[in-house]
Protein backbone atom coordinates (compact mmCIF):
# COMPACT_ATOMS: atom_id res chain seq x y z
CA UNK A 1 0.00 0.00 0.00
CA UNK A 2 1.29 3.56 -1.01
CA UNK A 3 1.57 5.92 1.80
CA UNK A 4 0.87 9.45 1.18
CA UNK A 5 3.20 11.72 -0.39
CA UNK A 6 5.06 13.81 2.25
CA UNK A 7 5.42 16.85 -0.32
CA UNK A 8 1.70 16.89 -1.36
CA UNK A 9 -0.06 15.49 1.82
CA UNK A 10 -1.55 17.96 4.39
CA UNK A 11 -0.60 16.62 6.97
CA UNK A 12 2.60 15.68 6.05
CA UNK A 13 3.35 19.43 4.80
CA UNK A 14 1.85 20.91 8.52
CA UNK A 15 4.36 18.47 10.37
CA UNK A 16 6.77 19.78 8.03
CA UNK A 17 5.91 23.45 9.05
CA UNK A 18 5.65 23.26 12.54
CA UNK A 19 8.96 21.02 12.63
CA UNK A 20 11.01 23.82 11.23
CA UNK A 21 9.19 26.42 13.41
CA UNK A 22 10.31 24.46 16.29
CA UNK A 23 13.38 24.62 14.64
CA UNK A 24 13.84 28.53 13.81
CA UNK A 25 12.59 28.79 17.74
CA UNK A 26 15.24 26.84 19.47
CA UNK A 27 17.77 27.98 16.92
CA UNK A 28 16.54 31.81 18.41
CA UNK A 29 16.73 30.98 21.88
CA UNK A 30 20.31 29.32 21.66
CA UNK A 31 21.47 31.99 19.97
CA UNK A 32 20.19 34.41 22.83
CA UNK A 33 21.52 32.05 25.30
CA UNK A 34 24.84 33.04 24.06
CA UNK A 35 25.81 36.09 25.18
CA UNK A 36 22.75 36.44 28.20
CA UNK A 37 23.68 33.53 30.46
CA UNK A 38 27.46 32.93 29.89
CA UNK A 39 30.14 34.13 31.75
CA UNK A 40 32.49 36.55 30.45
CA UNK A 41 35.20 33.12 29.83
CA UNK A 42 32.51 31.39 28.08
CA UNK A 43 31.76 34.32 25.57
CA UNK A 44 35.77 34.53 25.07
CA UNK A 45 35.88 31.13 24.01
CA UNK A 46 32.83 30.75 21.75
CA UNK A 47 34.11 30.92 17.97
CA UNK A 48 33.56 34.58 16.76
CA UNK A 49 30.70 34.12 14.21
CA UNK A 50 30.80 37.93 13.45
CA UNK A 51 33.92 40.24 12.45
CA UNK A 52 34.36 43.61 12.73
CA UNK A 53 34.10 45.64 9.61
CA UNK A 54 37.73 47.18 8.80
CA UNK A 55 38.19 50.49 11.14
CA UNK A 56 40.62 51.68 13.46
CA UNK A 57 41.58 49.32 16.17
CA UNK A 58 39.56 50.52 18.93
CA UNK A 59 36.30 51.13 16.87
CA UNK A 60 36.73 47.28 16.01
CA UNK A 61 37.28 46.38 19.74
CA UNK A 62 34.09 48.11 20.92
CA UNK A 63 32.65 46.48 17.58
CA UNK A 64 33.12 43.04 18.91
CA UNK A 65 32.21 44.12 22.48
CA UNK A 66 28.58 45.28 21.47
CA UNK A 67 28.34 42.15 19.24
CA UNK A 68 29.71 39.74 22.16
CA UNK A 69 28.13 41.55 24.71
CA UNK A 70 31.49 41.69 26.65
CA UNK A 71 32.05 43.84 29.38
CA UNK A 72 35.21 45.54 28.78
CA UNK A 73 36.87 48.34 29.70
CA UNK A 74 39.76 50.14 27.64
CA UNK A 75 42.56 52.41 28.33
CA UNK A 76 43.64 54.11 25.29
CA UNK A 77 46.77 55.53 25.45
CA UNK A 78 47.70 58.23 23.03
CA UNK A 79 51.14 59.44 23.72
CA UNK A 80 51.00 62.03 20.98
CA UNK A 81 47.57 63.76 21.78
CA UNK A 82 46.33 63.26 18.60
CA UNK A 83 42.80 62.63 17.96
CA UNK A 84 42.45 58.99 19.18
CA UNK A 85 39.61 57.95 16.33
CA UNK A 86 42.55 58.57 13.91
CA UNK A 87 43.73 55.02 13.99
CA UNK A 88 45.71 53.38 10.75
CA UNK A 89 42.79 51.05 9.08
CA UNK A 90 43.21 47.53 9.95
CA UNK A 91 42.28 44.05 8.26
CA UNK A 92 40.89 41.06 10.09
CA UNK A 93 41.05 37.95 9.67
CA UNK A 94 38.36 35.85 7.25
CA UNK A 95 36.11 33.94 8.19
CA UNK A 96 37.00 30.83 7.72
CA UNK A 97 39.92 30.96 10.01
CA UNK A 98 37.45 29.52 12.87
CA UNK A 99 39.10 31.61 15.68
CA UNK A 100 37.53 32.39 19.03
CA UNK A 101 36.53 35.89 20.20
CA UNK A 102 39.61 35.79 22.33
CA UNK A 103 41.75 35.09 19.52
CA UNK A 104 39.84 37.48 17.29
CA UNK A 105 40.55 40.23 20.12
CA UNK A 106 44.14 39.03 19.88
CA UNK A 107 44.23 39.94 16.11
CA UNK A 108 42.81 43.03 16.60
CA UNK A 109 45.77 43.95 19.42
CA UNK A 110 48.15 43.12 17.01
CA UNK A 111 47.88 46.60 15.10
CA UNK A 112 48.23 48.25 19.15
CA UNK A 113 51.75 47.28 20.04
CA UNK A 114 52.11 46.87 24.16
CA UNK A 115 48.14 46.38 24.75
CA UNK A 116 47.17 43.58 26.60
CA UNK A 117 43.55 41.96 27.39
CA UNK A 118 43.23 40.59 30.53
CA UNK A 119 39.76 39.35 32.59
CA UNK A 120 39.66 40.99 36.04
CA UNK A 121 36.49 40.69 38.11
CA UNK A 122 34.60 39.20 35.40
CA UNK A 123 35.40 42.33 32.86
CA UNK A 124 37.96 42.47 30.26
CA UNK A 125 40.46 45.22 30.64
CA UNK A 126 42.56 46.06 27.55
CA UNK A 127 45.57 48.80 28.34
CA UNK A 128 49.48 48.93 28.29
CA UNK A 129 50.12 47.76 31.76
CA UNK A 130 53.13 50.26 32.31
CA UNK A 131 50.45 52.84 32.14
CA UNK A 132 47.64 51.07 34.13
CA UNK A 133 49.68 50.17 37.10
CA UNK A 134 50.95 54.35 37.08
CA UNK A 135 50.03 56.30 39.77
CA UNK A 136 49.66 59.24 37.45
CA UNK A 137 46.60 57.37 36.31
CA UNK A 138 43.39 58.40 37.90
CA UNK A 139 41.95 54.98 37.52
CA UNK A 140 44.39 54.33 40.25
CA UNK A 141 42.71 56.71 42.64
CA UNK A 142 41.29 54.78 45.75
CA UNK A 143 38.38 55.44 47.18
CA UNK A 144 37.42 55.16 50.67
CA UNK A 145 34.22 54.48 50.60
CA UNK A 146 31.94 53.83 47.51
CA UNK A 147 28.01 53.19 47.48
CA UNK A 148 25.06 53.21 44.53
CA UNK A 149 21.85 51.70 45.91
CA UNK A 150 19.09 50.70 44.17
CA UNK A 151 20.68 53.03 40.81
CA UNK A 152 21.00 52.77 37.00
CA UNK A 153 24.41 53.40 35.62
CA UNK A 154 23.95 57.37 35.51
CA UNK A 155 23.39 57.51 38.69
CA UNK A 156 26.35 55.28 39.96
CA UNK A 157 28.55 57.56 37.75
CA UNK A 158 27.61 60.19 39.15
CA UNK A 159 28.35 58.75 42.60
CA UNK A 160 31.43 57.85 41.74
CA UNK A 161 32.23 61.43 39.86
CA UNK A 162 31.15 62.77 43.54
CA UNK A 163 33.68 60.32 45.00
CA UNK A 164 36.70 61.10 43.45
CA UNK A 165 36.15 64.72 43.76
CA UNK A 166 35.63 64.07 48.04
CA UNK A 167 39.08 62.42 47.46
CA UNK A 168 40.73 65.15 45.43
CA UNK A 169 39.44 67.69 46.75
CA UNK A 170 38.08 67.38 50.25
CA UNK A 171 37.97 71.37 51.09
CA UNK A 172 35.53 71.61 49.00
CA UNK A 173 33.54 69.20 51.75
CA UNK A 174 34.36 71.31 55.09
CA UNK A 175 31.18 73.23 56.53
CA UNK A 176 27.98 73.00 56.92
CA UNK A 177 26.43 73.60 53.81
CA UNK A 178 28.71 69.78 52.04
CA UNK A 179 27.94 69.14 48.47
CA UNK A 180 24.76 69.68 46.19
CA UNK A 181 24.63 68.47 43.01
CA UNK A 182 22.66 66.84 39.92
CA UNK A 183 22.59 64.57 36.87
CA UNK A 184 20.52 64.11 34.04
CA UNK A 185 20.29 61.47 31.45
CA UNK A 186 18.51 59.50 28.71
CA UNK A 187 15.56 57.36 29.68
CA UNK A 188 15.33 55.52 26.82
CA UNK A 189 18.91 54.54 27.29
CA UNK A 190 19.63 50.75 27.93
CA UNK A 191 21.56 52.28 30.72
CA UNK A 192 18.77 53.74 32.77
CA UNK A 193 16.84 50.81 32.90
CA UNK A 194 19.17 48.48 34.54
CA UNK A 195 19.81 48.78 38.74
CA UNK A 196 22.74 48.50 40.64
CA UNK A 197 24.11 47.87 43.98
CA UNK A 198 27.97 48.24 45.27
CA UNK A 199 29.36 49.22 48.37
CA UNK A 200 32.57 48.86 48.15
CA UNK A 201 35.78 49.93 50.42
CA UNK A 202 39.39 51.22 48.75
CA UNK A 203 38.34 50.49 45.72
CA UNK A 204 40.35 51.93 42.72
CA UNK A 205 38.16 53.95 40.43
CA UNK A 206 38.85 51.34 37.83
CA UNK A 207 37.70 48.46 40.03
CA UNK A 208 34.36 50.83 40.59
CA UNK A 209 33.55 51.44 37.07
CA UNK A 210 34.12 47.16 35.97
CA UNK A 211 31.83 46.56 38.60
CA UNK A 212 29.28 49.47 37.08
CA UNK A 213 29.79 47.68 34.04
CA UNK A 214 29.35 44.13 35.20
CA UNK A 215 26.27 44.74 37.47
CA UNK A 216 24.28 46.69 34.55
CA UNK A 217 25.26 43.60 31.80
CA UNK A 218 24.50 46.01 29.17
CA UNK A 219 27.77 47.96 29.08
CA UNK A 220 31.84 48.68 28.69
CA UNK A 221 33.65 51.76 29.29
CA UNK A 222 36.63 53.74 27.74
CA UNK A 223 39.39 56.20 28.32
CA UNK A 224 41.62 58.10 26.79
CA UNK A 225 44.88 59.26 28.47
CA UNK A 226 47.74 61.05 27.32
CA UNK A 227 50.78 60.44 29.58
CA UNK A 228 52.85 62.75 27.90
CA UNK A 229 51.10 65.46 29.85
CA UNK A 230 48.88 66.09 33.02
CA UNK A 231 45.95 67.47 33.76
CA UNK A 232 45.21 71.41 34.28
CA UNK A 233 46.72 72.04 37.85
CA UNK A 234 46.93 68.33 38.38
CA UNK A 235 49.67 64.91 38.88
CA UNK A 236 47.54 63.07 36.53
CA UNK A 237 47.83 62.27 33.05
CA UNK A 238 46.06 64.42 30.89
CA UNK A 239 43.06 63.53 28.64
CA UNK A 240 43.05 65.58 25.69
CA UNK A 241 39.41 64.72 24.70
CA UNK A 242 38.69 66.55 27.82
CA UNK A 243 40.67 69.35 28.33
CA UNK A 244 40.00 70.17 31.69
CA UNK A 245 40.61 69.83 35.80
CA UNK A 246 37.87 66.89 35.76
CA UNK A 247 38.10 63.03 35.05
CA UNK A 248 36.28 62.13 31.83
CA UNK A 249 35.24 58.76 30.92
CA UNK A 250 32.32 56.69 28.68
CA UNK A 251 30.15 54.04 29.27
CA UNK A 252 29.02 52.88 26.23
CA UNK A 253 25.95 50.68 25.84
CA UNK A 254 26.33 47.29 24.49
CA UNK A 255 22.40 47.25 22.96
CA UNK A 256 19.98 49.52 21.40
CA UNK A 257 17.84 51.56 23.73
CA UNK A 258 14.54 50.26 24.46
CA UNK A 259 10.91 51.16 23.48
CA UNK A 260 8.86 52.42 26.46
Amino acid sequence: MVGPDPITDPKSCRQAILGRSLLSIAVLIATAGVTSGQSIEDKLSQQAIHLPAKAGAFDQLIDIAKWYKIPMGIEHVDEDGKDPSQQPEIGVPSPDQHLTVDALIQEVLVALPGYQATVVGGVLLIGKPEVMDSDKNFLNIRIPEYKASNMNVYGAEFNLRHAIDWVIHPEKYVGPHGYNGGYGYDPDSILAQTRIDINLSGATVREIMSEIIRQSGHAMWAVHLVPEKTKPGARYFAQDDWPTPEFHWRFIPLDQPQSR
